[in-house]
């Protein structure tokens, strides 16, 4: 994903993590009940939060991802 927002000391060696996707998909889990396993996702949005959001749910199988964003070629790159 190309992006740190927490840092984690692993036996003295200093290790990069997005923790975005991760959160996002804890919170539509456990507070929304949602689990999006083999469904159709619009993702508002191809920032870098989406990015990791988008990551997420590919690996948990979401059958279908759309992403809708301002700029045509920012939603492409995320795609891409």
């Amino acid at each position: 994903m190309s992006a740190v927002n927490t840092v984690v000391n692993v036996n003295n060696r200093l290790h990069g993590e997005n923790t975005d996707g991760k959160g996002f998909l804890r919170s539509l889990v456990d507070d929304a009940g949602v689990n999006p396993s083999g469904k159709r996702i619009v993702l508002l949005g191809a920032g870098g939060a989406a990015r990791a959001i988008a990551v997420e749910l590919a690996l948990v199988e979401a059958s279908e991802i759309t992403v809708l964003n301002r700029s045509a070629w920012r939603g492409q790159e995320l795609i891409a």
